[in-house]
Parts: structure tokens; sequence; C-alpha cells
């Protein structure tokens, strides 16, 4: 299997009316023993139940080391980089809904060489299989404006979001980072932290915008949950100079006392000709 493939581990059976939530959630666990080469590789080990994967790592090897990637519900996002020829795996992560079903359920892993080559071996451990659990996926989402934000050119604009947490496994808190088009000035800092989020959060960031038209800033949860981003269009307008701005209001100014004066000047006549008559 080092080399790629895929093998059946077997099934596991599951009564009728058997479903993936919402009060009995299955999971699948990993644990292996990865032997790593000393060449360039690219490659994932997965696991799927019924053909649906619920576990990805991707391994990266190099001549003097490693890197091990993955990203789950329960565990969010990890990555290692070790030295290590031999790698202890313990992966964790819900089943997806279309591999819990009733009756016989196939697992499987699969080892798909991208590039290269990555092992020498692939040892599954005691303990990989399937388990339930009664806490909720967590979950994180971002409510953020959804109608486009105005702004003048070189003038501060707030950016504000908020984080919804919906959930069952102990609060790990989250990092919410920034991104801006190019040029634009970020006044304070480009990422905040909430140490404990409980149900939710609340937060803004400052920018002040260096070009003008329509563009899009964005923010994004890292290494957490389901990694949540979203984009809040910006409409840039350019500045108006303060001396056509001036000019325009001495105009009007002027405008109006011309016609003050005419509308004076033409009720004196009017008066003059009716004591004339």
């Amino acid at each position: 299997m080092a080399g790629g493939g895929t093998v059946a581990l077997g099934a596991f059976t599951l009564p009728r009316g058997s479903a993936q939530g919402p009060a009995r959630w299955y999971t699948i666990r990993l644990r292996a023993a990865l032997r790593l080469t000393r060449s360039s590789g690219d490659c994932l080990l997965s696991a799927a139940t019924d053909g649906a994967t619920a576990a990805q790592i991707e391994v990266q090897t190099q001549r003097r080391s490693a890197a091990i990637s993955s990203l789950g519900w329960i565990q969010g996002r990890r990555r290692r980089v070790t030295r290590a020829r031999v790698v202890a795996l313990d992966f964790r992560n819900y089943l997806q809904v279309r591999g819990v079903q009733a009756g016989a359920n196939p697992f499987t892993v699969t080892v798909e060489t991208l590039h290269g080559r990555c092992f020498e071996g692939v040892r599954l451990l005691r303990g990989s299989g399937i388990a339930t659990t009664r806490a909720r996926p967590d979950e994180l989402r971002f409510l953020v404006p959804t109608q486009v934000l105005t702004i003048t050119r070189g003038r501060q604009l707030t950016i504000p979001y908020e984080l919804s947490r919906r959930g069952g496994w102990p609060d790990r808190g989250a990092l919410v980072t920034l991104s801006v088009p190019r040029g634009w000035r970020v006044d304070g800092p480009r990422s905040q932290r909430f140490r404990r989020l409980d149900e939710g959060g609340r937060g803004a960031f400052r920018v002040t915008p260096t070009t003008t038209g329509t563009s899009f800033v964005a923010v994004r949860a890292m290494r957490v949950y389901n990694e949540p981003n979203a984009t809040i269009p910006v409409k840039v307008e350019p500045a108006r100079s303060w001396l056509s701005g001036r000019w325009l209001s001495l105009l009007l100014s002027a405008a109006l006392i011309v016609g003050a004066v005419a509308l004076t000047r033409a009720s004196v006549r009017a008066r003059r000709r009716e004591r004339a008559a």
C-alpha cells in the first residue's frame, strides 16, 4: 500500500433509520504509522465510508524533512513538519452525511500519489474505526454587511463583522484575519484574536482606501472549525479637491445673491407702477 491503491478494511452495519445527526453523530478515527521516504513526493492518505471521504491527510516529503497537513471538524487545521522517518498519525473527523446509511457501510483506506514517492510503508494501528458522539460539529459563520459600503478615497472606513458559533465541543477561540486590495492602508492590526467565542463574537477593522472603483475586502477565521470566510464590496469614490468644492459653494452663494437682488428690484418697480397708476 506504500506506493498507492485502496484497501477495504471491512464494513460496519447500522440499523434501519440510521443517519448523520441531529442527536447522534458518527465520527472516524484514523491511526497509522507512516514510514516516510527521503525523496521528493506529494501524496494523499484518505479514508472513506460508502465512498464518501471523511479523512484526508496530505504528506509532502523532501530529502531531509516532511510536512503532514490535515483539516477536519474536530481537530481543525493541522500542519506538522518533521525530520523523523516514522510518524504516528491520529486523525479524527465527522463522517459525511452520505457516508452514513442503514445496512452495511464499507470502510476503505486509500493512498494516492500525486508526485514522486512518499511512503516506504503505511501501517494501520489499533483504534482506527468508527465511533458515535452526541457533540455537534463545531461551525463558525461570518455575518458581514451585505450592501456595498461607499467611501471617499483617502477617508477611513470601518469594516464590521460578527462571528456566530454552533457546536458541541469545548470552545477553542479563533483568529480573524483581514485581506485588503494592494496599496490600501490598514489602520491597526490585520488580525484579531478571540480567546473564547461561546456563541459568537463581534469585531471591526479600519482601513483607508487609496484607489477608486469597486473593490473587495475579506475576513477569514484561521486554523479552527470550518475556517469560514466572507467578502465585503466597497465602492471608493474620488475625492473632490478643496478648490473645486469651495468655488462651487461661492458660485451657488453668488447665484442666490443675484437672484435675491433681481427679485427685490422687480418688486420695487412693481410698487412704483402701482403708485403711478
